[in-house]
C-alpha cells in the first residue's frame, strides 16, 4: 500500500527554443513539443493513474491532456470481445484531470519574456533591470521585480502538498488503520524549476533531513521523477505511530529525469518542429512525421 507521485515536466515550448525567461508567459507547446507529450503519453499509457494534476499554463495543460488521452485509449481496450463490457468491470474509472495555478511554473515579474543575458560585473543588479536587462539569480531569496524568488516557490510547492497532495497521504494513514490496502498513483504535470521545489516539499512530509535539491534539478521536457508515500512499519507490520497518534510516513525518491521516451524522436526537418503546436494542423504534423509519404504513395496508384 502507497501513494505514488509522478511528477512530468511539460512539453518543449516555443519559449524553450528562444532563451527567454519563460515562467507565467504563457508559451503553447512546439510541434516537436507535443510529439514529445505523445511519446510520453504513450510510454505511461499502461500506468494506471488515479488522477491527474496540471499548471494551467499551456504547455503543462497540452501534455497533461495528451496523457488523459492516453488512459482513456487504454481503458477503451479494455473490453470482453464477447459482451463488450469493461473487463474486471473492472476497469478502474478514467483519471480527472485537475487545474491549479499552484503548479505554476517560477515567476519571473518584469524578466518575463526577456532574453538571458550575462551579469555585467560593473553593474548592480538594479541598475541591470534599468536598463531592462535580466541576468541569471543564485540566491535563493533574490527575485526580479514582481516575481518569485525561490523560497517562495518553495513556499508555494508546500502549499500545493498541503492543498492539493495531502489528501492522498492523509487517506494512505487512515486506509493502513482500518487495515484497507489500496494503490494511489497520482500525475503531476508542472515545470521545470517547480518540480524540484515539490519534490523537497514532499519528502519534508517523511520528516527526516532531505538530501540537496541539486540532485532533482535539470529535467528534460517530458521526463519524469517519481515519489512514493508508505507507511512506516514495525517489525511485526504495526504502523509506527507519531506522537499525534498518525502513522509515520516513509517519503523516498525512487525515479529521477527518466526519459527513454524520447530515445527514438527525432525533430522535424525544415523547422516544422520548431513551429508552435496547433491542433488544427494536424494533417501536416502527421505528413512531416512520415504519414505524408504512405499518402502520396495511395494518391499516385491507378486504381
Amino acid at each position: 500500500m502507497a501513494v505514488k507521485f509522478t511528477l512530468i515536466r511539460h512539453g518543449e515550448s516555443i519559449d524553450n527554443l528562444k532563451n527567454l525567461w519563460a515562467g507565467w508567459k504563457d508559451a503553447t507547446l512546439s510541434n516537436h513539443g507535443m510529439f514529445q507529450a505523445e511519446c510520453l503519453a504513450s510510454s505511461l499509457a499502461s500506468t494506471p493513474f488515479t488522477e491527474i494534476y496540471a499548471s494551467d499554463l499551456k504547455r503543462a495543460l497540452l501534455t497533461a491532456q495528451a496523457l488523459q488521452s492516453s488512459q482513456l485509449s487504454r481503458l477503451a481496450s479494455i473490453l470482453d470481445p464477447t459482451t463488450s463490457t469493461p473487463t474486471s468491470v473492472l476497469a478502474p474509472p478514467p483519471p480527472k484531470l485537475h487545474i491549479t495555478e499552484l503548479l505554476r511554473e517560477q515567476h519571473f515579474g518584469a524578466g518575463e519574456g526577456k532574453p538571458f543575458v550575462s551579469k555585467d560585473p560593473e553593474l548592480s543588479l538594479h541598475a541591470h533591470y534599468a536598463k531592462g536587462k535580466f541576468p541569471a539569480l543564485y540566491g535563493r531569496s533574490e527575485r526580479f521585480p514582481g516575481g518569485e524568488s525561490l523560497c517562495e516557490v518553495r513556499a508555494r510547492a508546500e502549499r500545493a502538498v498541503d492543498e492539493v497532495l495531502w489528501g492522498y497521504i492523509s487517506q494512505l494513514q487512515e486506509e493502513f488503520k482500518a487495515g484497507e490496502e489500496k494503490e494511489v498513483h497520482v500525475a503531476v504535470v508542472s515545470h521545470g524549476i517547480f518540480i524540484p521545489e515539490l519534490i523537497m516539499a514532499l519528502l519534508k512530509c517523511g520528516g527526516e533531513e532531505v538530501a540537496d535539491i541539486k540532485n532533482y534539478r535539470g529535467m528534460k521536457n517530458t521526463a519524469w521523477s517519481r515519489v512514493v508515500v508508505n507507511v512506516v512499519k514495525d517489525e511485526h507490520g504495526a504502523a509506527v505511530v507519531t506522537q499525534d497518534g498518525k502513522p509515520k510516513l516513509k517519503v523516498a525518491v525512487t525515479s529521477i529525469n527518466r526519459h527513454e521516451h524520447l530515445d527514438k524522436l527525432v525533430r522535424q526537418k525544415g523547422g516544422i518542429g520548431r513551429v508552435a503546436y496547433d491542433p488544427g494542423q494536424k494533417d501536416i504534423r502527421a505528413f512531416f512525421a512520415g504519414e505524408g509519404k504512405a499518402k502520396r504513395k495511395e494518391k499516385g496508384k491507378p486504381y
